[in-house]
C-alpha cells in the first residue's frame, strides 16, 4: 500500500497547486525514515553532538 504526501488545506481537504508534483512514498520507506530518526535520537542522547567543528583526520598510509 502506498502513502501520499500532500499539502493539507485549511478547509480540511487535501489539495495541491496546479503543476505541483505529488510524491508517492511506500509505507516501508516512511517506517525506515522513522526508525533512522529514532536511532539518531538515541545515539545523540548517548553521545551528544559536540559544539566544536569535527576534526578531520588525515588518512593513514
Amino acid at each position: 500500500m502506498m502513502s501520499v504526501i500532500l499539502h493539507f488545506a485549511a478547509s480540511t481537504k487535501w489539495s495541491t497547486q496546479m503543476g505541483e508534483v505529488i510524491r508517492f512514498v511506500p509505507k516501508s520507506e516512511l517506517e525506515r525514515i522513522r526508525l533512522i530518526r529514532e536511532a539518531r535520537a538515541i545515539y545523540d542522547s548517548i553521545f551528544p553532538p559536540s559544539d566544536s567543528p569535527r576534526e578531520q583526520r588525515e588518512p593513514k598510509r
